[in-house]
């Protein structure tokens, strides 16, 4: 028997469903025992599991909502602090763009990055948009070009990103393969810097309980899917949540009756609720009269039909070639960004690093640098080595 294609979450064609999704759509497969491929999933030890945490009281929700508007006031007001993002071949692939913004919004790196022959995958290639004749079209550095810039920018930093554990791993992993014997599973740290989540105070800070995780439910980050628009994204978002502590204000979440601002219903289900699912379920009533019918959403509905044994467990809807809702544009624009430094994007050429650093001994100011070079004030000084590490250096490679 050949081989069925194995794929990851990011990497499924759109045509390739789970029974779970098919039943979702209506139908079944001709034959149950004959998968046309195999979706790798991540598997836990339920010995080692922990108890889901109950639904939070609104004490704890107020409480965790200011401490991440705090986190983010913190951020922002803190001189050492970047925001930083990656895009990649796919999901566990190479590196193919990055950016750093600091805090003011000044864009210190914004590169793509030749990804040594690496294929783009398909999956990831729709989501940021960036193709293998984007990469072909231009002379780019790799990322071994640009390791000691990077880590001259980052070492000491605090370094905040939206799901930041997946650029720090992604990062690692091409550090790592300029090693002599490059090996996953001897991963080295090749920056000393902390490393910060907004993904996760942001999702403290919106106040919407995930039931199933047992844990604040985690957002999507719309800025584009471009390391750049990303990284300006995050800094609109910490900004927002640190002028107001409290976006939101939500009814305790262990009282069933209580509703949220839209009508909707939150927080434990009820006897006659749970009663009234059996009966629409034992009917043929569709999940989206249900939630109409209980002031429920239809995820809400379907999460409590696999609890209640009545359905299967519910996954995201997957749109079918030709129906993928278009990509709303940035809130900006690389040309706009570039008016005021129009090389920010741009790899320091070894001339410049010598008249920078002659203009510098000649006492030039860093507003003139700044004008005469056409790069924001974080790189020339980045460049000019005023910056210093507060933690020492990793042995080169």
């Amino acid at each position: 028997m050949e081989a069925l294609p194995r794929y990851r979450g990011g990497d499924v064609p759109a045509h390739l469903k789970t029974l779970a999704q098919l039943r979702e759509l209506g139908q079944r497969p001709p034959d149950p025992e004959q998968p046309d491929g195999v979706l790798e999933v991540a598997l836990f030890d339920s010995r080692t599991a922990v108890a889901l945490e109950p639904v939070p009281t609104l004490a704890r929700r107020h409480s965790e909502r200011l401490h991440a508007s705090q986190w983010a006031a913190n951020v922002l007001e803190d001189p050492n602090a970047l925001v930083l993002d990656v895009e990649c071949t796919d999901l566990h692939g190479r590196v193919i763009e990055i950016a750093v913004v600091g805090m003011a919004g000044e864009v210190l790196l914004d590169t793509l990055i030749d990804p040594d022959g690496e294929p783009i995958a398909p999956a990831a290639a729709e989501v940021h948009g960036i193709t293998e004749d984007v990469l072909s079209a231009q002379v780019l550095p790799r990322f071994g070009d640009l390791i000691d810039e990077l880590r001259e920018l980052l070492s000491g930093k605090r370094i905040v990103g939206w799901n930041v554990n997946y650029d720090q791993k992604c990062l690692t992993a091409e550090a790592n393969r300029l090693l002599p014997h490059y090996s996953t599973a001897g991963q080295i740290a090749w920056v000393q810097a902390q490393w910060e989540d907004a993904m996760l105070h942001h999702a403290a800070w919106a106040g919407e309980w995930d039931e199933q995780r047992g844990d604040w439910r985690r957002h999507p980050l719309h800025g584009g899917h471009r390391a750049l628009g990303d990284c300006v994204t995050v800094i609109q978002l910490l900004q927002e949540m640190a002028v107001n502590p409290d976006p939101q204000p939500l009814a305790p979440s262990q009282a069933s009756s209580e509703e949220t601002s839209n009508g909707r219903k939150v927080g434990g289900w009820s006897d006659e609720e749970d009663s009234a699912l059996h009966q629409f379920t034992t009917a043929g009533v569709a999940t989206d009269e249900m939630a109409r019918s209980l002031g429920r959403s239809e995820k809400a509905v379907k999460f409590r039909l696999h609890k209640l044994g009545l359905g299967p467990f519910p996954m995201d809807e997957v749109p079918a070639p030709g129906q993928r809702k278009p990509k709303s544009p940035p809130a900006y624009t690389f040309a706009e960004l570039r008016k005021v430094h129009p090389n920010s994007h741009k790899r320091w050429t070894e001339e410049e690093e010598q008249r920078l650093a002659a203009r510098h001994s000649e006492g030039a100011s860093i507003a003139e640098l700044v004008q005469e070079f056409g790069r924001n004030e974080g790189a020339i000084r980045s460049r000019l080595g005023l910056y210093q590490p507060s933690t020492p250096e990793p042995p080169p490679f």
